[in-house]
């Protein structure tokens, strides 16, 4: 029987340690049949991937492989020794990555003012402020206490748009970094933009932050787009976005493409990707994603999961063509470790006000705050309730546990989007759809 053919390797191999252990399949061993009689099986804990017969996939379940085979299926998560606990293993690594203390990360809403009306907006009946003279030095003062033990300080600059205050931005980042410098911490940052505001001189200001990244939302081609954002400014359309986004790419930050679809422009999208592609799909820097919108109202235009993988299908097969999707490594198969940032222990959200809360999408709910930039952190039930370690009940035996570390909180509590998991949970079957695509056109 031939080697059985790895296609994807973990980022940093395991080792094989596995000699004279009696071995088991992994729990965490997920598999599809591809169109061209493959199987394609992914370990959600370790990223790997096999393409295989389906003969080799029975001898794989089968345990009924080689030597040579064995070796592989070991060093990369496939077969684990009898006696791992796998759960205990997931549980462990994130309690490990939620209570490090080697980065700390703030999520900084200049203002939560914004030029466009977007109408999904989660944000609708914020108040409307931004940061004063006050609240930016009890900002950096509370930063600078905070990192102090951290190798790496990164900050997620978001709004509101943030591109309102280019100044703000400029003015605590270059306190920062002077401040991380001195002390021998990284700092770096991204920005969740609209894009609309990116002129010449802000791409320029975001690099001199050391702004790495930027996601930008696009809806659809300009018609849709323009009705989607409702920009005060009703001049602005999707042509002067794309230009904001070779400006950024220009100046070496990496432009996310979040492509918002429900039912209403998904045809739209359809349209759009080729033309992302033909502009950007050349530039390492670019990369962009679909996302599902979510209603907490009893409108019908969002997905239901179990409509999800149909809707997927035609728009991954439309990112390949368009060149957006190359490899397998653009489709989420290794998407493991996606712990959500709130239960990070040395995470925060601040707002315009000087509240500090642990997640984005309630820092608006006075009940979630931890603290304030003048008085510090308090433990009190909402810190208590982000930093639980437990697993819930539906996760304990879910294959997608790895990817996924427990899911959305706020989602629960909210009750927006499909609870806990995320979408890509239910995309699958699309996914090994795109996978035989890519696989064909590629041989």
């Amino acid at each position: 029987m031939p080697l059985l053919r790895i296609l994807m390797l973990l980022k940093i191999p395991r080792g094989v340690v596995m000699a004279n252990k009696i071995l088991k399949p992994s729990r965490y061993n997920y598999a599809g049949h591809l169109t061209n009689g493959t199987v394609l099986a992914v370990n959600f804990l370790t990223s790997a991937v096999l393409n295989m017969s389906r003969d080799d996939y029975n001898r794989l379940n089968a345990m009924s492989v080689t030597k040579e085979e064995e070796e592989v299926l070991s060093a990369n998560g496939f077969y684990v020794a009898e006696d791992e606990d796998e759960l205990a293993k997931v549980v462990a690594l994130r309690n490990a990555n939620n209570f490090s203390s080697s980065q700390v990360s703030f999520q900084i809403l200049p203002t939560t003012l914004c030029n466009a009306r977007c109408f999904y907006c989660y944000e609708e009946g914020f108040n409307p402020c931004s940061f004063d003279e006050k609240h930016e030095n009890e900002l950096v003062a509370f930063i600078e206490r905070t990192m102090q033990a951290a190798q790496k300080l990164h900050i997620t600059w978001f709004g509101g748009e943030p591109l309102l205050r280019p100044d703000f931005i400029e003015r605590v980042s270059m306190r920062l970094m002077e401040s991380a410098d001195s002390r021998g911490i990284a700092f770096e940052g991204d920005v969740i933009t609209n894009g609309s505001l990116v002129t010449d001189e802000v791409a320029k200001l975001l690099k001199r932050c050391r702004v790495r990244n930027a996601q930008i939302t696009l809806d659809g081609t300009n018609e849709e787009y323009q009705r989607r954002k409702s920009y005060l400014d009703s001049s602005i359309t999707l042509d002067d976005v794309l230009g904001s986004i070779e400006r950024l790419l220009d100046n070496e930050i990496a432009v996310s493409v979040r492509l918002n679809m429900d039912k209403r422009n998904h045809e739209d999208l359809l349209s759009l990707i080729p033309l992302l592609g033909a502009r950007f799909a050349q530039n390492d820097f670019f990369s962009a994603h679909v996302a599902p919108l979510y209603s907490l109202s009893a409108d019908n235009f969002c997905y239901e999961s179990e409509e999800l993988a149909e809707a997927y299908k035609p728009i991954l097969r439309a990112m390949i063509d368009a060149g957006l999707i190359r490899s397998l490594n653009g489709l989420p198969l290794n998407f493991n470790n996606a712990s959500c940032c709130a239960q990070g222990i040395n995470n925060f959200c601040i707002s315009p006000e000087g509240f500090i809360s642990k997640c984005d999408h309630l820092i608006g709910d006075p009940g979630d705050r931890i603290g304030s930039l003048s008085e510090g952190v308090a433990f009190n039930g909402s810190a208590a309730f982000w930093a639980q370690t437990s697993i819930p009940d539906q996760c304990r035996e879910c294959v997608f546990l790895p990817t996924c570390q427990t899911g959305c909180y706020a989602g629960e509590k909210m009750g927006f989007g499909y609870g806990r998991c995320p979408y890509i949970k239910f995309i699958y079957e699309a996914v090994f759809d795109a996978a035989s695509y890519l696989i064909e056109r590629n041989m």
